[in-house]
């Protein structure tokens, strides 16, 4: 399935990565339909993420455990693997299968030693494993994540919500 694609490398941060080739990239909300999203105007948004995993390593004696729980391209959690240092791994999730393959071709090409990456929806993976950053930025909201978040955490922890292709959330 994924072979038959065009890629495009790309620059983020520091980390290199393959998306899909003739994507459009437009502002505003997004479509659930096509390939592996990859959204170039939430750049700042991963830079904040990659400056507070460098402050939690920083502030620790532990090996933290990082998630990029909805990976879509993974451009997020390979910015993780690759830009971070301190002991520290980082898994990179995604249900859709073609997302799923991306990440793996990426993560190959990188030949990271400290990522581990999944097929799994994520209320189940949280609730089988525990992270000190837990990043939540799907399609639509993230509000169907929050309860297996909440459980997941470790003391002291992060969960990062994104809401980026719906109204913002509020109560």
């Amino acid at each position: 399935m994924i072979e038959k694609q065009i890629f495009e490398t790309i620059n983020e941060g520091a980390t290199e990565v393959l998306v899909y080739k003739n994507k459009e990239y437009g502002k505003g909300p997004g479509s659930k339909e096509g390939v592996p999203f990859y959204n170039p105007s939430m750049e700042l948004n991963r830079d904040l993420s990659v400056l507070m995993g460098q402050c939690m390593l920083n502030g620790s004696k532990e090996k933290l455990k990082f998630l990029d729980g909805l990976a879509a391209s993974g451009i997020r959690g390979l910015r993780f693997a690759n830009e971070l240092e301190g002991d520290f791994e980082v898994y990179i999730n995604d249900w859709d299968l073609e997302s799923y393959d991306l990440i793996k071709k990426n993560i190959e090409r990188s030949e990271f030693e400290n990522v581990k990456f999944s097929n799994s929806n994520l209320n189940t993976l949280l609730s089988e494993n525990r992270f000190h950053y837990i990043d939540i930025d799907p399609f639509g909201s993230p509000v169907h994540f929050i309860d297996s978040a909440m459980r997941s955490i470790l003391n002291n922890g992060i969960i990062a919500c994104t809401a980026t292709d719906t109204a913002t959330l509020c109560g």
